[in-house]
């Protein structure tokens, strides 16, 4: 349960040890126990980055598209056009993946340097 390396070494005695430890602990467990027994559930710091856009809805992406898209006309510049025309060109699953990982964007001339996002 824990990444620490003190607690990785614990042992238990017995079966009825372990039950108890675990029980306590899932007593004051903070998440709540209906939205943790739905089969849809999962905790997003357990995921990957392609398993987070996978779950992103299709009105998340666009929306995200959107304000790329608004942030070019209200401040115009080659970078914003740039991500804009990225936005509305490729299919949205691929813009969103490629638009969300860029951590630093720029133009050099007529070359584009990035720095992607690493998780």
């Amino acid at each position: 349960m824990s990444k620490k390396p003190s607690l990785q070494e614990h042992r238990f005695a017995s079966k009825a040890q372990f039950m108890a430890y675990m029980s306590k602990a899932l007593l004051h467990e903070m998440r709540d126990a209906e939205k943790t027994a739905n089969s849809n559930y999962y905790i997003k710091a357990n995921q990957t980055q392609e398993q987070l856009i996978e779950r992103t809805t299709q009105a998340e992406r666009e929306k995200f598209l959107n304000e790329i898209e608004q942030q070019a006309i209200i401040q115009v510049s080659p970078e914003n056009q740039l991500k804009a025309k990225l936005a509305n060109t490729l299919v949205s699953s691929k813009a969103y993946k490629l638009l969300s990982g860029l951590k630093q964007f720029q133009l050099v001339g007529d070359i584009m340097e990035s720095q992607a996002i690493s998780y």
